[in-house]
């Protein structure tokens, strides 16, 4: 629906400038329509002296678009950052990619150096000639503005659907059908060769595609070797290659070149592996395609039990879940001998069936399913349960047993495998391409994978899943999930108030004190020791028979046996103080267990 809305604001848009309304500033409008064909895919992942110089550039050729000044200044200071002459090169490219509504840049500049310490210090962009004229360039901007307004209204109607491959089969077929290759192409580089002169090279194929995509909202950039250009598209999370300047065939897309890796391109012709290293690291991977079905099944969707499902890959056999209401399948038939594996489904929210014990035993074997890749065994389940339920172990702490386990490693799994094994343990989902690339580039670099499962501990994600399944995560972030403090909890807190300070609580203070316990935020011991230190009690004046007393009655939630309560009154007269006896009964293996009944942690 986001596509369709897009075109209606544009509609709506229209209509009031019919109306023509004076006081209405279209500034806003522009900025918001030109930054609409941007990505910043490749900014994201530039160091700060990178960005700096791609800030830079945005500023600069924001204005150059939006202003009517012949011959702008197009020179930049770099003095200030750490930048050699082949990083400024990538950058551009970056910057070009990432931006393809800068139509009059050409992708060449100059650099300056200090001639004593040999520093790039300045840099000068450069431009078409034609679009050095102000009013040139301010009628091309017009043009190419209403060219796009044109050319995505009609994609928007031609699509199948609003989905992702259906907006990109559209796109694809529409822009192949208005543009021929041509090596003598005017603005070669630029989408006004594709867009107003329908006539380009691979540059102009790639960026034209790349500006009506991030239009819709589907985020696609550019890759430039030494003698070729084409296209990453991201669709459904996944990211594919195409190259539409060999797939075009006149009419439309041929789809030979369309929605497959780049391993799978590199096989093709060295034109798409004469890439720099630079690239080559931060470029989109790619890992599945589906381009093949889309040109002999027409497209990567199938409906199957009120469902949408979008085929992430035609080689291993993935779909997607991308709507409906139905419930979700581990598998779909396509055909009479062939079904999909479902991924990235909606991940399974927990919800509590009650009894905590068996909450604990739903992640514990959810953990043998994920990891080891087999059911548990009842001795080895109910060994991780109840140490869980006790609060001997955290949440980390029993996932990385499993995940370093020795019935792990022995299965060799890859980098990538690794991280995807990460994400369904630890997290209860399916990966995300961002962080998947992000992960393995860790591995990568020679990060090890036990920091890299520390990443996932220390998460949000992992916080609020181990506190749906009310156990301690073992990380160090506090969870947005909230814990609805038990019965148990609750009298656990009554009981400080009403037996040890002899009164009746105040709600909000009951309430306050019972949710950090239930959230772990606070300890049964950390909790008893405020109540039984504090000024309010020491102000009741109790005789040491009282005092113990209470503290059975408090923390056991029972009347004192005399051979207990003598040896605590024996400890007081030997010289121990009420502080070390406090620490005696919350260290008592009966204190433990009445926390553990009130899912307290009891230290």
């Amino acid at each position: 629906m986001k596509i369709w809305n897009k075109f209606l604001t544009l509609l709506l848009s229209v209509v009031f400038l019919l109306a023509v309304v004076p006081s209405r500033d279209t500034r806003a409008d522009d900025a918001n329509f030109w930054n609409s064909l941007s990505t910043r895919y490749y900014y994201e992942r530039l160091n700060a002296d990178q960005q700096a110089l791609y800030n830079s550039l945005s500023n600069k050729c924001y204005s150059i678009l939006n202003g009517s000044e012949t011959d702008p200044d197009l020179k930049i200071d770099v003095s200030n950052l750490d930048l050699s002459a082949r990083e400024i090169s990538d950058i551009l490219v970056f910057f070009e990619s990432d931006n393809p509504q800068y139509y009059f840049m050409i992708p060449s500049f100059s650099y300056y150096k200090n001639r004593l310490t040999g520093k790039v210090v300045a840099i000068t962009n450069y431009m078409y000639d034609e679009f050095a004229d102000g009013s040139y360039r301010s009628s091309t901007t017009n043009s190419l503005k209403n060219t796009i307004n044109s050319w995505t209204s009609a994609i928007a109607q031609k699509a199948a659907s609003a989905y992702d491959v259906d907006i990109e089969t559209a796109a694809a077929d529409y822009l192949c059908s208005k543009t021929v290759y041509d090596l003598n192409a005017q603005f070669d580089q630029s989408p006004v060769s594709a867009m107003l002169n329908g006539r380009t090279v691979c540059a102009g194929y790639s960026r034209t595609f790349a500006l009506l995509m991030n239009y819709f909202n589907i985020n696609t950039v550019c890759v430039a070797s030494e003698n070729h250009m084409w296209n990453v598209i991201n669709l459904h999370g996944y990211w594919y290659c195409l190259d539409l300047t060999n797939d075009d065939r006149g009419s439309r897309a041929g789809h030979d070149i369309y929605n497959v890796t780049y391993a799978n391109m590199s096989r093709l012709s060295s034109d798409y592996t004469s890439i720099t290293d630079l690239q080559r690291r931060l470029m989109p991977s790619t890992d599945y395609q589906n381009g093949l079905l889309i040109k002999q099944a027409g497209g990567a969707y199938f409906n199957y039990g009120g469902n949408t499902y979008f085929v992430i890959d035609i080689d291993s056999a993935l779909c997607k879940k991308i709507a409906g209401n139905g419930e979700n399948v581990s598998s779909i038939p396509i055909a009479d001998d062939v079904s999909m594996k479902v991924v990235n489904t909606p991940p399974t929210i927990h919800t509590s069936s009650g009894n905590p014990k068996d909450d604990i035993r739903a992640f514990v074997d959810r953990l043998y399913t994920e990891v080891l890749g087999r059911d548990s065994e009842e001795d080895g389940a109910n060994y991780w349960t109840n140490r869980l339920y006790r609060f001997e172990i955290s949440g980390a702490q029993v996932a990385f047993e499993f995940i370093f386990s020795t019935e792990f490693n022995n299965k060799s799994v890859s980098d990538a495998k690794f991280v995807e094994i990460l994400y369904r343990a630890f997290f209860n989902r399916e990966f995300d391409y961002s962080g998947m690339d992000y992960w393995v580039s860790q591995l990568n670099k020679g990060v090890s994978r036990m920091n890299v499962a520390y990443g996932f501990i220390y998460s949000q994600e992992w916080a609020d899943i181990c506190a749906t399944y009310g156990i301690v995560s073992g990380g160090t972030t506090t969870p947005n999930v909230i814990i609805a403090p038990s019965e148990a909890t609750n009298s656990f807190v009554e009981r400080l108030y009403t037996t040890a300070l002899g009164r009746t609580f105040d709600a909000d203070g009951r309430n306050y004190w019972a949710g950090r316990l239930a959230n772990f935020d606070l300890t049964g011991e950390g909790a008893g020791v405020e109540f039984f230190l504090s000024p309010e009690f020491a102000g009741l004046n109790l005789s040491d028979d009282e005092f113990v007393e209470r503290l059975y009655k408090t923390f056991m939630d029972r009347d004192s046996d005399a051979d207990g309560k003598n040896f605590w009154l024996n400890q007081l007269r030997s010289g121990k103080s009420r502080k070390d006896v406090v620490y005696g009964f919350t260290r008592s293996s009966e204190f433990v267990d009445r926390c553990v009944e009130a899912r307290i942690k009891p230290y």
